[in-house]
C-alpha cells in the first residue's frame, strides 16, 4: 500500500502540475509583493511632493489598490506646478483643490495629513486670488461707472440723449445705482421735452413720454438734479394742460366746421339719424311705424318739412 503511494507521487503526471502550481503561487506572491512595494514607494513620493516620480511608479501598477485615483492626483499636481505662475486665476486653483478633496475621500490614511495640508495651502492661495480678482473687477466696474455717468451728464447738458452704445453691464450699473438711474431717466425726459415734434409724433404724446420717465424716478432721490427734476415735472404738467386745452379747442373747431359743411350740404339720401341731427338738429316730432319689414319714421321739422327713415336711414325728404 505504501509502495503504491510513493510510486504515485513519483509519477511525472502528478509531480509536474504540482510544481507548476507551486511556481505560479510563488510568482503571484512575488508580483503582489512587488506591486505593494511600488505602491508604498509611490505613497512616499507623494508625501515628499515628488509628483513626477510618484506618477512614474504608479504607471507600472495602474490597477493596483487606489492607483487610478492617485494617478489623477499626480497628473493634476504636475499640471498645477507647471501652470500656476502662468494661470494665476482662482478657478484654476479651485479645480486643483477639488481633485485633492476627492482624493482625500478615497486615499490611504498614510497620505491624508499631507494632502490635507496641501489642500489648505491651495485653498488659502485661492482666497488671496479671489480677493485680488474681486478688487480688480470692482475697479473695472468703477471705471465703467465713471464713463457712463460722464455720458449721462453730457446728455443732460446737451439735452440730446443717445445710449445705443451701452451694453448689458452698463445698463445694470445704471439700474443698481439710484443716483445714476435717476440722472439717466431725467436726461431722457429732458431730451424728449426739448426736442421738436416729429412728423409721426404729437406734442402731447411727447409730454406723456417725458412724464413717464420722470414718474419712474425713485422718490428717495435727492441728488444733484433733484430740483431740476421737480422743475421739469411742473413745466410738463403746465404744458400738458395747455396742450389739452389746445387740442380740445381744435377738436371743437373741427366739429363745428364739419357741422357747418353738413348744413351747407343739406340732408342727403342715405344719411343716418345722427347725421341728420348734426345737420338740422332734433326734430319737433317723430312719427314711428313698425311693420314686418322694419321700422319707419317720419321726422317733423316745422311746417312742410319732413324726413323719412327706414331702419335709421334716410329714404325720403319732403320740404
Amino acid at each position: 500500500m505504501n509502495l503504491d503511494i510513493k510510486n504515485t507521487i513519483k509519477s511525472p503526471k502528478i509531480v509536474i502540475p504540482l510544481v507548476v502550481l507551486l511556481l505560479l503561487i510563488i510568482s503571484v506572491s512575488i508580483y503582489s509583493g512587488y506591486k505593494s512595494y511600488k505602491y508604498n514607494q509611490a505613497l512616499t513620493y507623494i508625501k515628499q511632493g515628488n509628483w513626477n516620480m510618484a506618477k512614474s511608479v504608479l504607471s507600472d501598477i495602474k490597477n493596483y489598490d487606489k492607483s487610478q485615483s492617485l494617478i489623477v492626483l499626480t497628473d493634476t499636481m504636475i499640471s498645477f506646478e507647471q501652470q500656476k505662475d502662468k494661470n494665476n486665476k482662482s478657478g484654476f486653483y479651485n479645480n486643483t483643490e477639488g481633485i485633492i478633496s476627492k482624493t482625500l475621500n478615497e486615499c490611504d490614511n498614510e497620505i491624508k495629513p499631507v494632502l490635507t495640508n496641501l489642500k489648505n495651502k491651495i485653498s488659502k492661495q485661492k482666497e488671496v486670488l479671489l480677493q485680488k480678482e474681486k478688487i480688480e473687477a470692482e475697479a473695472v466696474i468703477q471705471k465703467k461707472k465713471r464713463a457712463v455717468e460722464a455720458q449721462i451728464e453730457s446728455s443732460i447738458k446737451s439735452k440730446v440723449y443717445d445710449y445705443s452704445n451701452l451694453d448689458e453691464t452698463d445698463v445694470k450699473i445704471i439700474k443698481d445705482d439710484i443716483n445714476m438711474d435717476s440722472m439717466y431717466k431725467y436726461s431722457i425726459a429732458n431730451s424728449i421735452y426739448n426736442r421738436k415734434v416729429g412728423e409721426t409724433e404729437t406734442a402731447l404724446g411727447n409730454l406723456n413720454q417725458a412724464k413717464e420717465q420722470l414718474d419712474s424716478i425713485s422718490p428717495s432721490y435727492n441728488g444733484k438734479y433733484a430740483n431740476d427734476i421737480e422743475s421739469l415735472k411742473n413745466k410738463i404738467s403746465n404744458k400738458m394742460v395747455a396742450e389739452e386745452d389746445k387740442s380740445a379747442r381744435e377738436t371743437e373747431m373741427l366739429n363745428n366746421k364739419d357741422k357747418e359743411q353738413k348744413r351747407q350740404q343739406g340732408i342727403q339720401m342715405g344719411m343716418t339719424a345722427e347725421e341728420v341731427k348734426s345737420t338740422w338738429g332734433k326734430p319737433e316730432d317723430i312719427n314711428r311705424t313698425t311693420t314686418a319689414n322694419g321700422v319707419q319714421e317720419q321726422w317733423v321739422y316745422g311746417i312742410g318739412k319732413y324726413i323719412y327713415f327706414e331702419d335709421g336711414i334716410v329714404t325720403a325728404i319732403q320740404e
